[in-house]
């Protein structure tokens, strides 16, 4: 070969000078974290006050995970002796074994407690988590800030996903600007152009990871949660730390004290974020720059061997916390779920939290001593042996999440009440409406319309709203003659002019819409349902005035009600006549999902319930405020199906009838019990 082809690799790491890394030991400020990360995470999952922001804690980890991510795999380009493979083996030897023994014992206990359906969702989230693509499994399904989350057991593990992925790629792309920037006349010359071309390729990622990021938290923020491409900035921001230490070692006697000042007012501003109820709203996006920056910061502070290690850093209980982190972080969740299991209205006893919290603790470090200290270290046992041992535990047990999905959470246990199950799932699947025609989330240029009896000419109904509107389709399918369109859009309460808060939503032009259609002369009859209870009737307001851009500012309940009283007065001046649909009654938790687990646990039905009220609010008033607003008006009315199943302050759950549940989540009728159950619109519709 030519010496104009520059050095070989190794020439390159025998003729460089002292490594990169100046930090050989190991990091107590680093450990230390890692302790303060799944503190704030846990804390916010338990949801204990002044954690609410708490999530930010897996940004931390991101960043501790980039940094030495980097520091393995430059270190080792630097030596001339980086191996693709047995770098993804340690990472599999670190990573897996404790992932398995979660998965192992869920399943496990899953096949003796849960019910079908129950056990057939786990078996998908273990799929997805042990092939680590549970982030897309949940970005394709409800999003992270969900009631729903606490079902999901393994929704934590989506940020393993991101990490593995970007084990996966990153180190591809290393390597890759590494040789091909490894040209000079001296070995030493050849490593400076590689390292300047990482740290300039770095830095490229930084800023485009950080544009898409940004960008996409501001138009598809489930997406950006959840994503790598949005995701990697945060990851790449701990690899600059790393390649940023030769260049700052020769100058810690200037910038050292500010930046030990500077860590320490990160930590405050993190646990200030922490403290905060409304970034999840558009998060990451430009907000969590901030504990990025301030975790950059904390490490920087710790960079070199003559950095300062304040003795609150090293404390043994904040370093044991650390080095059990991640088995802390894997066991914490599903104590979080099994609460809302064993407590599904969400009430659980002070007590019981508390044992939970304490018990992921205890948990994580037997964790950490019975798995992961035991597989990193077992004597006499070579990495790539115990790789491949690692990987056959991945095999098995994705297996058996594969095998309980397939069998529908081996329902044969459930013997003759398998029947029931499967009816149970097919109602949890809230097949009650077409799912073309949710328009989630769409334009209005996009919004689709089902019909019902679209043969039949004459005057028409149309019932718009959220879906509090579409879980009334199985009514109007089975009872109707006359032609019905319905035009719904998931998640938006039906008020003129507003939009919700929160990125991808465009309620303003869904209703825009739907007053269009309503007022153009085609309709005899409006029906309008909506989830008053989340949309208006509480005390802070998830909607708030469209205009410019996105809307921050909660609209208030007089505005809101204004709104719609003066677009209906218009249709009952044109002669429509507007069905107003009463507020269905909240259950404090999910009546089918209970009732399944119960009958599979030999247990009796649910009974009555008292209607949850809205969330810091004076009770269901928007349905009878708007329409006494209206009384002039003769061709107005209100439709209640809430005489159907409660009686005073009280509501049933099952259906005498049939014995079925009448809800197919906390606030949807079933199928069923609406089509037998909806009498009250037969007076207005034909």
């Amino acid at each position: 070969m030519s010496s104009s082809a520059g050095p070989t690799p190794k020439a390159i790491a025998a003729g460089a000078a002292q490594p990169l890394s100046v930090d050989k030991g190991f990091r107590d400020d680093i450990n230390f974290l890692r302790a303060f990360a799944v503190v704030v995470v846990v804390l916010f999952h338990f949801k204990v006050m002044g954690f609410g922001g708490g999530f930010l804690g897996v940004d931390i980890f991101f960043v501790i995970s980039g940094f030495l991510m980097t520091q393995i795999v430059v270190g080792r380009l630097q030596q001339g002796r980086f191996n693709y493979i047995d770098f993804l083996a340690a990472r599999a030897i670190r990573i897996i074994p404790a992932l398995s023994g979660l998965v192992a014992v869920l399943l496990l206990l899953g096949a003796v407690f849960m019910a079908p359906l129950d056990l057939e969702r786990l078996g998908q989230e273990a799929w997805a988590a042990m092939l680590f693509h549970s982030n897309l499994h949940y970005r394709d399904g409800a999003g992270y800030f969900v009631s729903e989350l606490d079902e999901r057991w393994l929704l934590h593990t989506w940020s393993l996903s991101v990490e593995w992925q970007f084990y996966m790629a990153y180190p591809i792309g290393l390597a890759a600007v590494w040789w091909l920037a490894a040209r000079g006349k001296t070995a030493a010359q050849a490593q400076r152009n590689a390292l300047l071309a990482v740290t300039v390729g770095v830095v490229v990622l930084v800023l485009v990871s950080l544009a898409l990021c940004v960008w996409k938290s501001e138009t598809q923020t489930v997406r950006a949660f959840f994503g790598l491409p949005f995701r990697a900035w945060e990851m790449a921001c701990g690899g600059l730390v790393y390649l940023a230490t030769p260049w700052l070692a020769g100058r810690q006697g200037k910038w050292q004290s500010h930046t030990q000042l500077a860590a320490l007012l990160g930590l405050v501003a993190i646990l200030l974020m922490a403290a905060k109820l409304n970034w999840e709203g558009s998060w990451p996006g430009v907000y969590a720059v901030a504990p990025v920056l301030a975790t950059v910061v904390f490490l920087l502070a710790g960079c070199g061997p003559c950095a300062p290690k304040p003795a609150w850093l090293r404390m043994p209980w904040i370093q044991a916390l650390g080095r059990w982190s991640y088995s802390i972080y894997l066991w914490h969740w599903p104590l979080v779920v099994l609460l809302h299991f064993v407590y599904p209205d969400g009430e659980a006893p002070r007590l019981a939290s508390l044992a939970a919290l304490v018990g992921s603790v205890a948990l994580g470090a037997a964790s950490y001593w019975l798995i992961e200290q035991r597989v990193r270290f077992v004597p006499h046992a070579p990495g790539r042996w115990r790789a491949l041992a690692v990987l056959g535990s991945l095999v098995v047990l994705a297996g058996t999440a594969k095998a309980a999905v397939a069998s529908e959470g081996w329902i044969a246990r459930a013997g003759d009440k398998a029947a029931f199950f499967r009816a149970g799932k097919a109602m949890a699947a809230k097949d009650f409406y077409p799912r073309e025609c949710a328009n989630y989330q769409l334009d209005r240029e996009a919004l689709r319309t089902c019909t019902i009896n679209a043969h039949v000419s004459g005057p028409a109904v149309l019932v718009y709203g959220d879906s509090h509107a579409q879980h009334l389709y199985p009514w109007f399918a089975a009872h109707a003659k006359a032609r019905v369109d319905f035009l719904t859009s998931s998640g938006c309460p039906p008020v003129p002019g507003f939009n919700r808060m929160g990125q991808g939503f465009r309620c303003d032009g869904f209703v825009a819409e739907a007053l269009s259609r309503a007022a153009s002369g085609r309709y005899g009859v409006v029906v309008v349902a909506g989830n008053w209870n989340g949309g208006i009737d509480t005390a802070i307001s998830p909607l708030c005035r469209a205009g410019s851009g996105h809307c921050r500012a909660p609209a208030g309940r007089a505005e809101l009600v204004e709104a719609n009283r003066v677009a209906w007065a218009a249709l009952l001046k044109a002669g429509v006549t507007v069905v107003v649909m009463d507020q269905s009654p909240f259950v404090p938790y999910d009546v089918l999902q209970v009732n399944l687990r119960r009958q599979f646990l030999g247990l009796a039905p649910t009974g009555s319930f008292t209607p949850v009220q809205p969330m810091g609010g004076q009770g269901f008033r928007f349905g009878p405020e708007v329409v006494s607003a209206l009384s002039e008006f003769p061709n107005v009315h209100l439709v209640s199906l809430r005489k159907e199943l409660c009686v005073e302050q009280r509501c049933n759950t099952i259906d005498a009838a049939n014995g079925l549940p009448i809800f197919v989540d906390s606030n949807h009728f079933s199928a069923a019990w609406v089509t037998a159950h909806g009498t009250a619109l037969k007076t207005f519709v034909p």
